[in-house]
């Protein structure tokens, strides 16, 4: 509730020409608004066959959005409709080239190939196109906020739209260590909400809250990520177009592992109760290199990303951090 004046505030301080109508986040390149059409016997949904396994998914989480909304899902061909289609297929040229403004080179643009979409007003309804998978999902992200209301009443504003992102990584970090570790299904949900605001990256952050089964003790069953559990949400997160990055702590915060007796000899310092804080793991000593480089074994396992980040929190500002037995530190 305390949020809401600031999210008015920044509303207010967007200048007209960004803001859209109904409001759509993120706020497409182009858009300009056309007529709007009530949706109170339905809406159809097809996708142009062969329809691509991808772009099928797509359509289906859409439909089981609208469906959780109220919103009938029809086969009618009377009722308003979202035509999907990718951009290689004759009528996908067509819907590219309307949605082009007039005046500008109606050549596709090398910027909107890997995610960018088009979608164009017809008499029933709207018609959205696209070059991969990752387009089609997005086109039907912001076709889920073109349609207000809920149910019976709800309506679906077209509009012509032509739209690539910024930012080839979108990200959200979530740091699993504060408190209760997220379940598998409210990980999900996570997953589903970024999606739909076209967010491409989860990077979850682990210290002890990530089991290995190399090192069983260092993130305790029940309270911590499984194996099992990692290796399901990257398969899902794919789906959605979002890929997993994972950010294990590697030195400065990882007291919780280091208060167990297996891991002492780790430690440059004894471990004590009243001083966790300030004891850390000797990242110089041969038994922690290998316990690192087996971490990382079992970690990329299971989440397979093409980076993984592993952050050493607190290392250049720890001077027991890295130093050896005879009290020489060795650079980070």
């Amino acid at each position: 509730m305390h949020l809401r004046p600031t999210f008015l505030l920044l509303a207010l301080a967007l200048p007209a020409a960004a803001q859209t109508n109904p409001p759509l986040i993120p706020i497409p390149r182009e858009f300009h608004a056309a007529a709007g059409l009530p949706l109170t016997s339905g809406l159809r949904v097809d996708c142009q066959q062969p329809c691509d396994a991808e772009d099928a998914f797509a359509v289906a989480d859409l439909k089981s959005t609208l469906t959780a909304r109220g919103i009938q899902i029809t086969e009618a061909l009377s009722t308003p409709h979202i035509y999907v289609t990718r951009s290689n297929t004759q009528m996908g040229k067509t819907i590219y080239q309307e949605s082009v403004p007039a005046g500008t080179p109606t050549t596709p643009l090398a910027a909107m190939h890997a995610e960018g979409y088009s979608i164009v007003p017809d008499k029933d309804g709207i018609a959205l196109t696209a070059d991969t998978s990752a387009g089609i999902f997005y086109a039907l992200q912001t076709a889920q906020q073109l349609i207000t209301g809920d149910g019976a009443s709800s309506m679906l504003h077209m509009a012509t739209i032509r739209d690539w992102p910024a930012m080839p990584i979108r990200g959200l970090h979530d740091d699993l260590s504060r408190g209760p570790v997220d379940s598998l299904d409210f990980q999900k949900k996570i997953i589903r909400t970024i999606a739909s605001y076209k967010v491409n990256l989860y990077s979850p952050y682990f210290e002890s809250t990530q089991q290995y089964a190399s090192n069983p003790l260092a993130g305790v069953p029940g309270a911590s990520m499984s194996a099992a559990d990692a290796r399901a949400l990257v398969a899902y997160a794919a789906q959605y177009h979002v890929t997993i990055v994972p950010e294990q702590e590697a030195f400065g915060h990882l007291r919780h592992m280091l208060i167990w007796e297996k891991y002492q000899s780790m430690v440059s310092r004894p471990l004590s109760a009243h001083r966790r804080r300030r004891d850390r793991r000797s990242r110089c000593r041969p038994h922690t290199r290998r316990c690192r480089r087996a971490w990382s074994g079992h970690r990329l396992s299971r989440l397979p990303a093409e980076n993984c980040h592993r952050p050493s929190t607190a290392a250049s500002q720890n001077p027991f951090l890295g130093r050896r037995r005879s009290g020489r530190t060795r650079a980070a």
